[in-house]
């Protein structure tokens, strides 16, 4: 007893203040075991394993001061990691959230960090001080160091928790219940997702290399005579229940309600929440069982540039050096809206129209890419188009359900305008026309229980799964194809994947013949299967969708749109 209280005393306060580093350098991992699904070893060693090497690392260093500077990049991960579980309650930093810090704009990511100054907050007054108390130290030139006891003890305990923790690992490696170290121990997990995320974002980087031999050899069966348009509109965070053509409450499709010749999906299920993975999805051969194969294919631009149409991409998004922007260089024209004119309407107003009227000699395939209903929502319309109030709201905490809620509603209502003027507009051209639409994902808006806003969480929700979807075809296509409008008509009812469905749709659409149309994923064929219910996961894997990590409410929730 006589030594611990000399160990503890106040001419030893360098300990202290080291231990205490070390106790909240375990925050993220005591916060883990808490959300995460481990097995009980494995939350036994995501606190041994730390805890040895960080008490290991005290005992070797004199200086703690030292060790603090040195272990500042873990630091800032601990710091991440923390305000990651007050965004979404669970989960490590994924692989794909590195990768949205590159390919998300300056704007897109202000908008949420203004979301999250309490937890940034939190995160950086839990290290910062130990971060000035280590450079003060050192700029003094004193000697604060830990005691030789200390060291000593540090590096016998320190070394005995680090080499049982490892003991557990090997131990596991040969049972039904292996403990992973890439997926299970913090900050390991999170540095071997910097180096997945890095991988990645160099193989996007090489992309035009890697890609240039790809050959759809793509022809169409569509006679030169006959003029067509296809146009693709990617929805963005849009999602179904929020709807009236899905079944809400609320009047958020005045004008699309009024149609009767739309065909709509309401059991559409996206199979990631993440719009770099979605999209690309939609527009090439890639799907959830061969996403890797990625960096080695061209996007269906290219397919209908070699069956002869014209091609185009306007888009409403940031060039933002990911699968998305590399895919819609591929088109004869790409436009993407200036900052002083982000509304979804622009697209038609600015683009869409000339680029109809000026090429009616050619058969067309148009790609609109949206801001649809991305936060922050009240930025998606004119304020004269707000129909739900109120709509304002400083910022996205949970006091402001309602406003978040009127807001994003609002975003809808605006995008119908669009959709539905966007159909007019093709319509009027009395030709063989065909249009789809789906988000790429939903989102969050303080739902239930958990109190989560906006998605790309590592575990997605019902409320990011679900997404509106619908098919419309001119007089025209039906006319001319009414086997392919009566195949699409008849899957309305099923269960629909739009990462897997869309691109063999647009190809049937377009009467394009490839090697790679995938007609038993295309809805207008009469080869058509319902699809697996599998979700794209973080490491590129395709999963059992109910078995992505989803909580009860959202499992409740997904099995009421089957059906079930």
């Amino acid at each position: 007893m006589n030594k611990l209280k000399e160990f503890f005393s106040r001419h030893n306060y360098v300990n202290i203040i080291t231990l205490l580093f070390v106790a909240v350098s375990l925050v993220p991992n005591v916060f883990l075991n808490f959300t995460e699904a481990f097995p009980p070893l494995t939350q036994t060693v995501n606190i041994m394993f730390p805890l040895g090497a960080y008490l290991l690392l005290t005992g070797l260093v004199k200086k703690p001061g030292k060790l603090i500077l040195w272990l500042i990049p873990v630091i800032i991960l601990n710091c991440f990691q923390i305000v990651l579980h007050f965004l979404y309650g669970e989960s490590i930093i994924a692989i794909d959230m590195y990768l949205n810090c590159i390919t998300s704009s300056p704007g897109e990511a202000s908008e949420l960090l203004s979301n999250l100054l309490l937890p940034v907050i939190f995160a950086v007054g839990l290290y910062l001080p130990f971060i000035i108390w280590a450079i003060v130290t050192l700029w003094r030139k004193g000697k604060t160091i830990t005691s030789p006891r200390y060291r000593g003890y540090a590096r016998y305990i320190g070394g005995a928790i680090l080499a049982l923790s490892l003991l557990f690992i090997l131990i596991t490696q040969f049972t039904s219940v292996k403990i992973s170290p890439r997926r299970a121990i913090f900050p390991i997990n999170v540095i071997s997702n910097i180096g997945g995320a890095a991988e990645r974002f160099y193989d996007s980087s090489v992309y035009y290399s890697t890609s240039k031999d790809f050959d759809y050899q793509a022809e169409t069966e569509k006679p030169d005579s006959v003029r067509r348009i296809i146009v693709m509109v990617i929805g963005e965070t849009g999602r179904a229940g929020n709807w009236q053509l899905f079944g809400y409450n609320r009047e958020t499709n005045p004008c699309l309600s009024k149609r009767n010749d739309l065909m709509l999906f309401p059991k559409a299920i996206t199979q990631s929440n993440i719009t770099h993975k979605c999209v690309p999805m939609m527009i090439s051969p890639v799907t959830p069982y061969n996403f890797d194969s990625i960096n080695n294919v061209k996007s269906i631009i290219t397919a209908f540039r070699q069956a002869g149409y014209r091609t185009a991409l306007f888009s409403n998004q940031p060039r933002n050096h990911s699968y998305t922007e590399w895919f819609g260089n591929e088109a004869h024209t790409v436009a993407y809206l200036p900052n002083n004119r982000r509304y979804d309407q622009n697209l038609l107003d600015d683009y869409l129209i000339n680029e109809i009227t000026n090429h009616r000699d050619s058969s067309q395939f148009i790609i609109l890419h949206t801001y649809g209903s991305h936060f922050s929502y009240k930025d998606r319309y004119d304020k004269e188009d707000a129909h739900f109030l109120p709509d304002n709201y400083p910022n996205g905490i949970f006091r402001y359900k309602e406003q978040l809620v009127n807001a994003y509603d609002n975003s809808i209502r605006y995008i119908d305008r669009m959709l539905s003027d966007l159909i007019n507009l093709v319509e009027a051209e009395d030709c063989q026309a065909s249009i789809i639409y789906a988000s790429d994902h939903g989102e969050d808006i303080f739902d239930d229980r958990r109190k989560r806003l906006t998605h790309a969480s590592p575990v997605p929700t019902y409320y990011q799964l679900h997404v509106p979807m619908f098919v419309w075809m001119s007089q025209e296509m039906i006319d001319a194809y009414p086997e392919m409008a009566k195949n699409i008509a008849s899957h309305t009812n099923e269960f629909v994947a739009p990462s897997q469905a869309i691109y063999p749709t647009l190809l049937e659409l377009g009467s394009i013949t490839t090697p790679y149309a995938q007609p038993q994923n295309a809805l207008s064929s009469s080869a058509y299967k319902i699809p697996d219910k599998v979700y794209l996961n973080d490491y590129n894997e395709a999963i059992d969708l109910m078995s992505s990590g989803l909580k009860w409410e959202d499992i409740n929730k997904l099995n009421k749109v089957f059906g079930k």
